[in-house]
């Protein structure tokens, strides 16, 4: 799964949880990384965001995870 795949996952989440504002942080980290190119950088950000979200026994946090 690319970095934007992932980004799109995690803004799905986005609002989902009690750690909200770790997860947007972590998707706005994605987000800046992705404009920049650190491709790599902004699937981490991404699946983080989705694990403060919904976390990581979620099917989407696994699913995004094994493509990283």
């Amino acid at each position: 799964m690319n970095a934007n795949a992932i980004i799109a996952i995690a803004q799905q989440h986005i609002g989902k949880g009690e750690m909200i504002s770790s997860a947007e942080l972590c998707l706005d980290d994605a987000r800046r990384a992705l404009k920049i190119g650190a491709f790599e950088s902004a699937k981490s950000h991404g699946l983080k965001s989705i694990a403060y979200s919904v976390g990581k026994f979620h099917p989407d946090y696994i699913l995004a995870g094994e493509s990283k």
